[in-house]
């Protein structure tokens, strides 16, 4: 597992799934190492392989808001969903991973760019289910602002790069 891990960081793919393929022989659950293979197989554009090993994944235990929905980046099962085009499983997915880990809102607007609930109900045709999501993000984003600026504070960083990736998607689906 280890050595897969560090083949993956090293963009050494092909070397990366052999590594993770022989920790699975060793332990056929580890949830992790299905994980970190599915991400492998999603960055070289293998959605279906990639599908299969994050649900596997999640059969095997890992039942985080990070496989469901990566607020890190786009290597979850929900967006693996999305780019196979399987919007209804996206949106379940991500509202599983909201109940996982409700005070997430990357789950709802956008984590780095990629991918959001919103963004999923809107690509499936919910146009009002998208709508609200996205009203819904606008005004606990505001309130946000408001709390924090009040405490003298300011907003976290990622609230303004969240919101960016989220115009950055939306003109993304335009384009498609």
């Amino acid at each position: 597992y280890a050595q897969g891990v560090g083949m993956a960081y090293r963009g050494k793919s092909d070397e990366a799934i052999t590594a993770f393929h022989n920790a699975l022989k060793l332990a056929p659950t580890y949830a992790s190492a299905f994980r970190e293979r599915g991400i492998v197989q999603l960055d070289q554009g293998d959605y279906e392989k990639a599908a299969t090993d994050l649900e596997q994944a999640r059969t095997a235990g890992d039942n985080s808001g990070e496989t469901a929905g990566n607020p890190k980046g786009t290597f979850s099962l929900a967006w693996t969903y999305y780019l196979l085009g399987r919007f209804d499983d996206t949106i379940a997915l991500n509202r599983v991973a909201l109940k996982i880990s409700p005070k997430e809102e990357w789950i709802q607007f956008n984590p780095k760019g990629t991918f959001s609930l919103a963004l999923a109900l809107l690509a499936s045709g919910q146009v009002d289910a998208a709508q609200t999501e996205y009203t819904n993000m606008m005004t606990a984003t505001a309130i946000q602002v408001a709390r924090v600026k009040s405490a003298g504070k300011e907003p976290p960083g990622t609230m303004w790069w969240a919101i960016d990736a989220g115009a950055i998607d939306l003109d993304a689906l335009i384009r498609c």
